[in-house]
C-alpha cells in the first residue's frame, strides 16, 4: 500500500521507503510478487535496536496496517517527533488521543497517498509539535501508568 501511495504521490525521486522488518529477505519476495520488481525507492532494513536512529534519518513514519496490536513503533516515532501516519484499526486506534498522527482509513491508497504529500509538502517547513505530543504519551503510555494500572487492577 505505501509502495503504490509514494508512486500516486509522485515522490518516488524524492522519498526513500524503508521497510523496517524482522524478515526483509521475506518482504522483498511479496514485494516482487505484487509488483514484479523491487521499485528503487524502497530498501529493506532489519529491525534493529537502535530505532531512535532510523527515526533521526527520517521525516514520516508509516503504519498502514490492516490488523495491529499495540502500535508501540507508532509511539516511539511520535515520540521521537516525527510525523506519522497510522491506519484507523482496532489496536491502533486506541492512540487517537496522541497529539498529531494522521489517520487513514483502511486500505485507502488515495488517503494515504494525499497524507503523504502533505506530510511531504510540510516536512521542510513545520516541525510537529513534540512536547504537546510527548506529554500526551506520557501521560497515557508510560511505564509508570503501566505499573499503576497493574497494581490497581491487582487491588480490586
Amino acid at each position: 500500500m505505501a509502495i503504490s501511495a509514494i508512486r500516486d504521490a509522485h515522490l518516488e525521486g524524492k522519498v526513500k521507503l524503508l521497510v523496517v522488518t524482522h524478515t526483509p529477505d521475506v518482504a522483498r519476495v511479496l514485494v516482487k510478487t505484487e509488483f514484479n520488481n523491487i521499485p528503487h525507492f524502497v530498501e529493506f532494513v532489519k529491525t534493529e535496536n537502535n530505532v531512535q536512529e532510523l527515526y533521526k534519518n527520517s521525516f514520516l513514519f508509516l503504519s498502514p496496517s490492516r490488523m495491529e496490536a499495540f502500535g508501540y513503533s507508532v509511539i516511539e516515532a511520535a515520540y521521537s517527533g516525527l510525523r506519522v501516519i497510522a491506519s484507523d484499526v482496532p489496536g491502533q486506534n486506541m492512540l487517537k488521543n496522541v497529539p498529531n498522527i494522521v489517520w487513514i482509513d483502511l486500505g485507502n491508497i488515495r488517503q494515504l497517498s494525499n497524507a503523504i504529500l502533505k506530510e511531504y509538502s510540510n516536512s521542510k517547513e513545520n516541525k510537529v509539535e513534540q512536547i504537546v505530543t510527548r506529554k500526551a504519551i506520557e501521560k497515557n503510555y508510560s511505564l509508570n501508568r503501566w505499573i499503576c494500572q497493574v497494581i490497581k487492577l491487582y487491588g480490586e
